[in-house]
């Protein structure tokens, strides 16, 4: 099985190789992802024997949220000869707590019962709301609580993400094959919904199924409290600035695993997950921070 390698260590054996075409692996054959997606024919192949910057070897893939999961939805059920996962689509009717946490998931015709269980309901938060999870509070350093979204056809033919100013906020723009998704950030302290859509509307005037997402910049101190662990939203979002809810998402998932397989599994596992996804979101939070911070602009 390949596993997927990290592009930074990848760029820091390119810079310490004495002989570049001959000792360096195909960036090609170190990423997995690249490796499935070039077979598909839907990425560029990285030589990386020829003599490029690391700007034009930067390269990144866009890929539609909705649909993804339904591919691994499907990889779930035909890839495995037996059994190992069970997928249950009904909504939770009650969840059952104890001092220890969740004791069972009610849902239609059934009850789940675990050991351990993962709250991934986005801002929602049904696990850890139910347990009584504490969660901060994060306004005073994030002003933004509004995004609309929506998209548009694919009429300009672009390869990279854009992100650009408005009056209270910014816009991203992220291409896809079939459509550009295209949304405005903004905080209501200056601005309206309606304004925003007219201001949206005004920079994309085909955009069509508009919608508004309210949220507020917080976090969970705690992510693994008693038997629940928050991963994704549902542990915190303070901006979608850089996607960084992408990158927290899948850095807590290895730093979870790594706990599962733990021999010593229980409060020190607990303790060493928090302080992991502590350590690494406040780097994240910081990063975005800095934009706001840092940015010199008063247009």
């Amino acid at each position: 099985r390949r596993e997927a390698m990290p592009f930074e260590t990848w760029l820091k054996h390119s810079k310490t190789s004495k002989d570049p075409r001959k000792d360096l692996l195909s960036i090609n054959k170190l990423c997995f992802p690249a490796v499935a997606m070039m077979e598909d024919n839907t990425c560029p192949s990285v030589d990386v024997s020829s003599p490029r910057t690391r700007e034009e070897q930067d390269w990144s893939v866009n890929l539609d949220a909705s649909q993804l999961a339904e591919y691994i939805l499907q990889d779930l059920h035909d890839c495995y000869y037996t059994p190992r996962f069970k997928y249950v689509a009904s909504p939770i009717l009650e969840v059952v707590v104890s001092p220890i946490g969740v004791q069972s998931i009610e849902v239609q015709g059934d009850s789940i019962k675990g050991e351990v269980y993962v709250d991934a309901s986005g801002t929602g938060r049904v696990l850890v709301g139910a347990i009584g999870a504490l969660v901060e509070d994060q306004s005073h350093r994030f002003i933004n609580d509004r995004a609309i979204y929506g998209t548009v056809p694919c009429a300009h033919k672009i390869n990279h993400v854009r992100s650009l100013t408005a009056t209270s906020g910014w816009i991203w723009e992220i291409p896809l094959q079939h459509e550009t998704s295209v949304g405005y950030v903004y905080s209501s302290k200056f601005i309206s919904e309606e304004d925003a859509v007219i201001e949206l509307e005004k920079e994309y005037p085909d955009i069509v199924g508009t919608k508004l997402i309210p949220f507020s910049p917080d976090q969970v101190p705690m992510p693994w409290t008693k038997n629940v662990v928050a991963l994704g939203v549902a542990q915190g979002f303070i901006d979608p600035l850089a996607a960084n809810v992408l990158l927290q998402t899948k850095t807590h998932i290895q730093a979870l695993i790594r706990e599962l397989h733990s021999p010593a599994l229980g409060y020190v596992s607990a303790a060493k997950f928090n302080k992991a996804c502590n350590d690494h979101r406040e780097a994240i939070t910081s990063f975005v921070e800095l934009h706001y911070r840092g940015c010199v602009r008063r247009d």
